[in-house]
């Protein structure tokens, strides 16, 4: 395992080529403006797609209820969805990518993790207070550490995408963003 290593790996969250170099990313895709159907094409995607918003302002998660994705955000959804010939429904795909996955597994040693707990990962890591004038910038957080405690980071990733979705009042959600991101373990300086 890489966790007692003093330097700190990180990944790229995107490609800013239009090439393959999808393969070396974490996400295959992300989204800016474009219709909302584009991350919510059903119902039925409404309740299970979580989409992370970066925004020069902050990170979030948006709303399943959202009727538009806003100019100037970029967004990281959890799924993809695929048009298929002769479907009624869009074919369901995630959107962090195979590399990343292996890559996760490979630093960490653990064969479970999955994509979605890389997707909860990099939620939390992007509400790190490392991180956090980084976050504001999108063109400075294109690279993610892999930091130590991977389940304690995707696990504080779920429980601040469980807040986001749960509480409506914004002072509140900063209010306990705050007090989660705080229990996230220190980042090792490269």
């Amino acid at each position: 395992m890489s966790d007692s290593t003093n330097l700190t790996r990180t990944l790229h969250l995107f490609s800013t080529e239009s090439t393959d170099a999808e393969e070396e990313s974490i996400f295959r895709e992300i989204v800016e403006a474009a219709p909302i159907e584009q991350v919510f094409p059903t119902d039925q995607a409404r309740k299970e797609n979580k989409v992370i918003v970066l925004s020069p302002q902050a990170v979030s998660l948006l709303p399943a209820e959202s009727s538009a994705l806003e100019g100037g955000v970029m967004y990281l959804p959890l799924y993809q969805y695929e048009e298929v010939e002769g479907e009624a429904k869009p074919k369901r795909i995630y959107n962090v990518t195979d590399w990343a996955v292996e890559q996760f597994r490979q630093h960490y040693g653990d064969v479970i993790i999955c994509q979605s707990d890389i997707f909860y990962y990099i939620f939390a890591m992007l509400h790190h207070p490392a991180l956090q004038g980084e976050s504001q910038q999108t063109d400075a957080v294109a690279e993610i550490p892999l930091a130590a405690e991977f389940w304690k980071i995707s696990d504080a990733g779920r429980a601040l995408a469980a807040l986001y979705m749960i509480v409506t009042d914004p002072a509140e959600i900063r209010a306990e963003a705050e007090k989660i991101a705080s229990t996230l373990p220190d980042l090792p300086r490269a």
